[in-house]
C-alpha cells in the first residue's frame, strides 16, 4: 500500500510532468509510486543500504511495491553510504529529493553528483526541513536538532509534558519513555545533519546549480516566505545547473 504524504500533489505541481528524473533518498518508494501514476516522468530512485536500518525485510518489501505500481525492477537501487547516485553523467532532466537532505551527511558530494547527473539546464528540487526549524519533525520533539547536549533532557522532558509523539509510540508499539529517548537520540546521532538555509545556498553556488528557497504552493514564491516557514516546516530548495 503506498502512503501518500499530504505534500505530494503541492510537489508535483512545481515540475513538469515529462522527462527523466531520479528520485534521491526513495525509502519506502512510495513517491516513486505516486508519480508514475500522475506523471509522464521516466522515473527512477535510489537509497543507501544503511538507511534500511534493522528493518531486514525494506529492500524486498520496496520492490514488491514497485511491481505492484507497474514499475520495474531495475527503477530503485541500494547503495552503500558515501557512493554517488548510480546513473552516468548528463542523464537526467531532474533530480528531486523529499524529507531527504537533513539526513545526508556529505551534502558537498551530492551536490557535485547532482551536477554531474544533470543535463544542462537541467534542475533539483528538494522539499526539507533546515535547521531553523523548531521542532524535530522526526520525534515532534522541539529544539533537540539545536541542543545535541541537551537532546536526552529535552526528549523527556517533553514527551512527559505531552509534546512529540511519544504518545503514539506508546500507543502503537507499546514503548517505554526510556526506550523512545534512546530511539531518537539513536537516530539524530548517526543519521540526522540539519544545516541552515544559507548553508546549503552556497555549497549550491559552489558546484554551479543556481539555488531559491520557496514554500509549496499555496504560500507565495519568494524566499522570504521561505525563511519565515522554515521555522515551523519544511521548504523548498530548486538547483538550476548553468
Amino acid at each position: 500500500m503506498v502512503a501518500i504524504k499530504p505534500y505530494y500533489p503541492h510537489f508535483l505541481r512545481l515540475l513538469p510532468k515529462k522527462g527523466d528524473v531520479v528520485e534521491i533518498g526513495s525509502g519506502e518508494g512510495d513517491f516513486l509510486c505516486y508519480a508514475s501514476a500522475h506523471t509522464d516522468w521516466n522515473i527512477r530512485g535510489y537509497d543507501v543500504h544503511e538507511h534500511a536500518g534493522l528493518d531486514k525485510d525494506r529492500i524486498n518489501r520496496v520492490g514488491l511495491k514497485l511491481a505492484q505500481h507497474g514499475l520495474k525492477k531495475d527503477s530503485y537501487s541500494w547503495v552503500p553510504a558515501g557512493k554517488g547516485i548510480p546513473l552516468p553523467d548528463n542523464c537526467m532532466d531532474r533530480a528531486i529529493s523529499l524529507q531527504t537532505l537533513e539526513h545526508v551527511k556529505d551534502v558537498d558530494f551530492l551536490f557535485s553528483e547532482i551536477k554531474r547527473v544533470l543535463r544542462p539546464g537541467g534542475s533539483a528540487l528538494h522539499y526539507f526541513p533546515t535547521r531553523e526549524i523548531f521542532i524535530d519533525p522526526h520525534s515532534g520533539v522541539p529544539f533537540i536538532h539545536l541542543f545535541p547536549k541537551r537532546r536526552r533532557f529535552l526528549l523527556k522532558w517533553f514527551s512527559r509534558s505531552g509534546f512529540g509523539k511519544y504518545r503514539q509510540y506508546k500507543k502503537k508499539r507499546h514503548d517505554t519513555l526510556e526506550h523512545f529517548v534512546d530511539e531518537f537520540d539513536s537516530y539524530h546521532q548517526k543519521l540526522c545533519y540539519f544545516r541552515t538555509m544559507n548553508e546549503y545556498f552556497t555549497l549550491s553556488q559552489k558546484h554551479e546549480l543556481e539555488p531559491s528557497f520557496f514554500p509549496l504552493p499555496p504560500f507565495p514564491r519568494s524566499r522570504l516566505m521561505a525563511t519565515l516557514l522554515s521555522r515551523i516546516t519544511s521548504i523548498c530548495l530548486q538547483q538550476i545547473k548553468y
